[in-house]
């Protein structure tokens, strides 16, 4: 009798493992037609490549929902992924604080969630995007991946608290990973400039010096402000992971140990992803930076 219990026991775990590891069954899962209306199915899907890609994060999966006037905020009840644990929002519905800055904006705005999954791994990122992909108000489904190459000497130094910024860090994905220069003055780089990388962002603002707070700034120029197509035409996964707005800052007073000051200071506004000095590039034997 308990040879027949514990086989039974084990049957259970091994259906249960089976069913978080996949996909609900097509029959068994429809979507309410209520969920549906409020998307505009038309809108057209992309999708992710895993080809090439070796590192990206094992435990959650980003969607991309179609177009929504109504931005319903939707339960893991409403896909048939097994294996998602939770859901939480990047983007929700717009904010009216930024809808008259620019008509792109409201007509580009998706809505964003992250589903977390049970059981993780590469393996299960790639059935949870499979899944997910065959949701119709899904537009796109993806593994969460950093393209931006990290800066040199970069590295993790303890910060206690990020500097949020009104109406300026509410445009930005402050939940990015930031990236860490942690150089050193006797590192070769220009003295009178910082240049920062900024976190991912759906209005692509134009930031005057002003906005950063910092006393030492007296211009900025930007090498990338919006990505160079319309908005609209361009993929969302060169939107979501490739795309970042990169600006030169230039100091009033200069000097390399300004420079790291700088840095400092800019490494913790969380809208930025990561700050670094301008590293002299000298030619080669041919001419060559």
């Amino acid at each position: 009798m308990r040879k027949i219990l514990l086989l039974m026991v084990l049957i259970i775990i091994a259906v249960s493992v089976c069913c978080f590891a996949s996909c609900a069954d097509n029959d068994s899962y429809l979507v309410r037609e209520e969920i549906l209306k409020q998307f505009d199915l038309s809108d057209e899907q992309e999708y992710w490549s895993a080809e090439g890609v070796n590192n990206f994060e094992e435990d959650k999966v980003r969607v991309v929902f179609k177009k929504t006037t109504t931005y319903p905020e939707l339960s893991l009840d409403d896909f048939p992924l097994d294996n998602a644990l939770k859901i939480e929002y990047v983007n929700l519905r717009p904010d009216e604080d930024l809808t008259n800055l620019d008509s792109d904006y409201l007509k580009n705005f998706r809505q964003i969630a992250d589903i977390y999954l049970r059981q993780t791994g590469k393996d299960e990122i790639l059935e949870a995007v499979a899944c997910l992909e065959k949701v119709p108000f899904v537009k796109f489904v993806s593994a969460i991946v950093d393209y931006i190459n990290p800066p040199i000497n970069a590295g993790t130094p303890q910060i206690d608290e990020f500097i949020s910024i009104e109406k300026i860090s509410m445009q930005f994905d402050v939940t990015e990973k930031k990236v860490f220069w942690t150089g050193s003055i006797d590192n070769d780089f220009k003295d009178d400039r910082v240049y920062v990388i900024f976190k991912r962002t759906y209005t692509y603002p134009e930031l005057e010096i002003d906005d950063f707070n910092f006393h030492n700034a007296v211009s900025i120029d930007y090498k990338s402000v919006k990505p160079v197509t319309a908005i609209e035409n361009c993929s969302i996964e060169y939107l979501l992971y490739r795309y970042r707005q990169i600006a030169c800052i230039y100091l009033k007073d200069t000097g390399k140990d300004k420079v790291i000051e700088a840095i400092e200071y800019f490494q913790k506004l969380d809208f930025i992803k990561c700050a670094e000095p301008d590293i002299n590039q000298y030619p080669d034997d041919d001419g060559n930076e």
